[in-house]
């Protein structure tokens, strides 16, 4: 199984449907802030694309020592610093119930096989249907996404809301 690290920024998300929030790997290393470290290349990271798509806004998370917060740092860099996994992030919503059904295949017709809470955050890949394919929960600092049997199934497009950054 490949186990990625990364930084996650849920903490300053506004939800909309309009905007993808995207896994990706850095292909050159950059800084986003003078007092951080180097993001190495190689490194997985969250970023959405700005504009025609030349440019992509990557997120970093860091520590406020003084009073223990955490910080979402952001950098525009041109799009060729990020290759794309095919994965997103994103929340699981019902507009009628608490918990919703992963089922073992693309479609109602397909055994409930788990249940996960609404507002939990998920790694997961579009299909050619209406059904996303789930992989991970999305993690916090220090624990990596696991591509492998985390989080299996699948679940209806229209459960799962695709978070836009809010500069707060």
């Amino acid at each position: 199984m490949k186990r990625l690290s990364l930084l996650i920024l849920f903490v300053v998300l506004a939800m909309s449907a309009n905007a993808q929030l995207k896994v990706g790997i850095l292909t050159h290393k950059i800084k986003i802030l003078e007092e951080e470290p180097v993001l190495p290349n190689g490194y997985t990271v969250f970023y959405t694309e700005v504009g025609n798509g030349s440019k992509v806004r990557i997120y970093y998370g860091s520590n406020d020592e003084a009073n223990g917060d955490r910080i979402w740092e952001d950098g525009v860099y041109p799009a060729s610093y990020v290759k794309f996994t095919g994965y997103y992030c994103g929340e699981i919503t019902d507009p009628t119930d608490d918990i919703v059904n992963i089922r073992k295949g693309p479609g109602t017709q397909y055994a409930v096989v788990d249940k996960i809470w609404v507002d939990e955050f998920v790694v997961f890949k579009k299909t050619k249907t209406n059904w996303y394919q789930l992989y991970s929960y999305c993690p916090m600092e220090g624990n990596p996404i696991d591509f492998g049997a985390k989080l299996t199934g699948y679940v209806h497009k229209s459960r799962i809301k695709m978070p836009t950054i809010s500069k707060e």
